[in-house]
């Protein structure tokens, strides 16, 4: 079963009459629990819960609404999108449920009584399209693309010609033995002997290289979640698995034995010598080479063996070259002219983990682990400097993984990038913050009405040169920076008057850009020049009625842009995050209340209620003027309504006005908002 068909035969249950509903809902949570219930980490958590409540799991299901029993499926489906394994992202829903439990978290159903297995955040999951499900849990894709992710994998159904599961689990397994025989063990012992753990199983179960890669990605995600102790499950769980591993090897990793690796064996037919004259060849061979060969059957097997070898190892570069990420082609150093004086630049690779970590963790990027381009500046006296054109680094700003991973790769590719999303949601800023890290300047041009071919190519001006009068042509916008290492940010992209994008087409193509206006010269652009979009549409026009002036943008200027980047306001948890390392000032229930209400805006706004959201700036507005206002007025709610009355309410249209205080007067009670 995948997630699709999980999602799918919920929405098909939705529909249904009361009964029929609950009965297709239940049945549902009996068949993925069973298939699951022998897994350590599910059982353990089932065993709780019989004691806790008396009675089985399956059974309790007979309390819920039918939207509880909706809600924790669909949130399990989410973990496993998001890397967990499904008997663990089960457990996870079942824990949750029961701190729901103690806490009082739980929601009203029928006649005013309170659900007793039904938790908040399950409330009308049932009333909402699958694919505003995805988009709102985090998984920020489509129902048809969730075929691939697996929730229920038999061991009748292996996966790529391997069972991945009893290979990882395995490995595993290896770690916590490794950390039992080091009393000071710790689970970055685990982390630092990944690469003997996994290569010597990879050895034993002959994986090729595409399989290698799968499995060493999803070590990493089963390393991380039991490093982080973010499910409950500990090093017991594990080694209470039920998998063994194979004993030469957890002895080779233990460092009891040493093995010798055995020699791949030939898959192709030796043939066979006469034996008339067998012996004659051996004597002329034992001549021919000084008594170092003389054995033509073993030179053949040898020779066989060979050949098999070379072919598995040349499939496997074959899958290796298709996965890498290879820099494009550049020079080492250079120089660019700035207000008058010449900066040096030299090109120095750098691990893109490094550069980029978990903003909320602070930890590196696993999946980041290839090299990018950086430029590191120098003044004509050789001190090092920062390009005036290259934005500050802030360090609390959050770029999210699926982003980062898209821009690495245009980058790396040499592809032009279009990201699309509201007014707000952080555009132009994920550009800025990306090439910030990489030490390169960013232009950005608006593509507004007043903007013409002129500026963006040049013209011809006249010049007095010595009394005389001359011609002389002024560069514009993109032969300055295509000749330089740089990111050009094309704003408000899908705005672009038509004759203007024409010309962008043509740069957009890297080939280089021919300016007519000053003899045909062709102007060729840097290797690690850039184009950027951003638009608050796909390119194929208003979809939300929200946006004047947007028009469709032609087919093959959007060709010219093969990366696109969906860019979303930052979840709850995220700008959460962001307000706390900015504004410590702020009290921690008002940056929860700012976070909710900034949500609650945006989707007022999504759904056509307000035309102007409140966006990040906007939220960071207002929490730096709460402390500001904190000391002049009488209380701390006079100070929070003045500030989002500043930055929010004045600044939003007459007829938005009612609804923007509405939503005000839910999250802030004790203001009062006129």
């Amino acid at each position: 079963m995948n997630c699709y068909d999980l999602l799918k035969r919920i929405m098909d249950a939705s529909r249904m009459t009361a009964d029929a509903k609950r009965n297709a809902l239940k049945a549902l949570v009996s068949e993925v629990v069973d298939a699951c219930k022998d897994e350590s980490v599910l059982s353990d958590v089932m065993t709780s819960w019989s004691c806790e409540w008396g009675q089985t799991f399956n059974r309790s299901v007979d309390d819920m609404n039918p939207n509880a029993i909706a809600g924790f499926l669909i949130f399990s489906a989410v973990d496993v999108h998001k890397g967990s394994l499904f008997p663990r992202a089960l457990a996870k829903q079942m824990q949750y449920i029961e701190t729901c439990q103690h806490n009082g978290d739980l929601t009203v159903v029928r006649g005013g009584k309170v659900g007793k297995f039904y938790p908040r955040k399950y409330e009308g999951i049932l009333t909402k399209d699958v694919d505003i499900i995805t988009h709102e849990f985090g998984i920020g894709t489509k129902m048809a693309e969730l075929k691939d992710t697996q929730l229920i994998t038999t061991d009748g159904e292996p996966m790529d010609d391997f069972n991945p599961s009893n290979v990882l689990m395995q490995a595993l397994k290896l770690a916590t033995m490794a950390i039992d025989a080091d009393p000071y063990g710790s689970p970055k012992d685990m982390r630092d002997r990944t690469d003997d753990m996994l290569n010597s199983l990879c050895d034993e179960y002959e994986l090729n290289a595409k399989q290698r890669v799968s499995a060493r990605a999803a070590f990493d995600l089963m390393a991380d979640d039991i490093e982080a102790a973010k499910t409950g499950c500990s090093f017991d769980d594990v080694k209470a698995n039920e998998t063994e591993v194979p004993a030469t090897i957890a002895m080779k990793i233990l460092g009891e034995t040493e093995d010798d690796v055995p020699a791949p064996t030939p898959t192709a037919d030796v043939p066979d010598i006469d034996t008339s004259v067998e012996t004659a060849i051996n004597a002329l061979l034992t001549q021919a080479t000084k008594g170092k060969v003389g054995d033509v059957k073993r030179m053949l097997t040898d020779l066989s063996t060979a050949q098999t070898l070379a072919k598995k190892l040349e499939d496997e570069v074959s899958v290796l070259k298709s996965r890498a990420m290879t820099a494009p082609a550049m020079t080492a150093s250079g120089g660019v002219e700035v207000d008058g004086s010449t900066l040096t630049y030299k090109v120095v690779m750098v691990k893109a983990c490094d550069l980029f970590k978990n903003p909320i963790t602070g930890k590196k990027h696993t999946e980041l682990s290839f090299e990018l381009p950086t430029l590191v500046w120098t003044d004509k006296d050789g001190n090092e400097v920062r390009h005036p054109q290259c934005p500050d680094i802030d360090e609390n700003y959050v770029i999210r993984a699926m982003h980062l991973l898209k821009l690495c790769t245009a980058f790396l590719k040499g592809k032009n990038v279009f990201a699309h999303g509201h007014t707000g949601s952080g555009k132009t800023t994920l550009y800025e913050q990306f090439f910030a890290r990489l030490g390169m300047p960013v232009f950005r041009v608006n593509l507004d009405s007043a903007l013409e071919r002129a500026d963006l190519v040049g013209n011809i001006t006249l010049a007095n040169d010595g009394g005389t009068t001359v011609s002389k042509f002024e560069e514009g916008v993109l032969p300055r920076v295509m000749t330089q290492p740089c990111a050009l940010v094309l704003d408000e992209f899908d705005a672009g008057r038509a004759d203007l994008l024409f010309v962008i087409q043509r740069a957009s193509e890297g080939k280089g850009l021919m300016l007519t206006e000053d003899g045909g010269r062709i102007v060729t652009p840097h290797p690690l020049f850039r184009f950027c979009a951003t638009a608050n549409s796909r390119g194929q026009g208003d979809e939300h009625g929200i946006y004047a002036g947007v028009r469709p943008i032609n087919g093959a200027l959007l060709d010219r842009f093969p990366v696109f980047i969906e860019v979303d306001y930052l979840t709850e948890k995220e700008e959460g995050v962001v307000l706390k390392k900015n504004y410590p000032e702020v009290a921690d229930e008002t940056r929860t209340h700012l976070v909710q209400f900034a949500k609650s805006m945006r989707k007022a706004f999504t759904n056509g209620e307000i035309t102007v959201p409140c966006s990040p700036r906007g939220l960071q507005s207002i929490c730096e003027m709460i402390p500001f206002f904190d000391n002049i007025l009488p209380t701390n709610a006079k100070a929070i309504e003045m500030a989002i009355e500043t930055a929010v309410i004045d600044r939003a249209p007459i007829d938005n006005r009612q609804r923007i205080i509405e939503i005000a007067d839910k999250h802030f009670p004790n203001c009062k908002f006129l």
